[in-house]
């Protein structure tokens, strides 16, 4: 079981495994730059768990949300002033919170 906490936790929704924008948020970086988030991961994936830490992506992690492409695209996450895509299938194995 998969839920959202943190302070922008309602712009999100959960259905299933998968992260979306709840219908009609707009992610707008001009009055909010930054979406800081902490990411869980299930750790029955070990090609997963490499992947995210490859891109220093760990539990406590400080990460921002850069970018969200539409209609179930990649989310673009910042961890350490490094940017990566982070696509549909490994987004839906991980937990967001602020």
């Amino acid at each position: 079981t998969l839920t959202l906490s943190g302070a922008d936790a309602s712009r999100f929704e959960l259905s299933g495994n998968e992260l979306f924008l709840r219908a009609g948020v707009v992610l707008d970086f001009e009055t909010k730059p930054q979406y800081l988030v902490v990411v869980e991961v299930d750790d029955r994936d070990p090609a997963l768990l490499r992947y995210l830490g490859e891109r220093g992506l760990f539990p406590g992690t400080r990460t921002e949300v850069v970018r969200v492409e539409p209609f179930g695209g990649s989310i673009t996450l910042r961890v350490v002033e490094r940017e990566f895509p982070l696509g549909r299938d490994a987004a839906a194995s991980v937990r967001v919170a602020r």
